[in-house]
């Protein structure tokens, strides 16, 4: 029993988990690690994108192919976590990633499947730097 009761002791939190979860995302993404992408995607997760004068949905194919053809990541990502809220399988997270020229407000839906945490929905608002 004792053994149990060390090893709940050592097992990072689910607000830690989470936000390793969107730390480990945002590195992949950063580096094109389309496979560390997908293992943190949930296969049908969505994210909307909006941009000054449009928007743009992306499914889990079209975000890993964008991660391919290098229209996404590549570059340095700054992350700041912020405001999780866990009930039970679903924890939601509020981020803000910062690309140069290019600041991303996220507001992130994640599941708890037995992969461990993986993103369900990401609303992003994309607001150019001035410069």
């Amino acid at each position: 029993m004792l053994f149990f009761s060390l090893l709940a002791a050592v097992q990072p939190s689910p607000y830690a988990q989470v936000e390793a979860t969107l730390t480990s995302f945002t590195a992949a993404v950063a580096e094109g690690d389309v496979a560390t992408v997908e293992r943190l995607l949930h296969p049908s997760s969505v994210q909307v994108v909006a941009m000054p004068g449009s928007q743009m949905v992306l499914d889990t194919p079209a975000y890993l192919g964008a991660i391919k053809a290098g229209k996404v990541g590549g570059s340095p990502i700054e992350l700041v976590v912020s405001d999780i809220h866990i009930q039970g399988s679903v924890a939601t997270a509020s981020t803000q990633r910062s690309l140069g020229a290019m600041v991303l407000n996220d507001a992130v839906t994640l599941v708890h499947t037995p992969e461990g945490w993986q993103i369900v929905a990401m609303a992003v608002q994309a607001t150019p730097v001035p410069g």
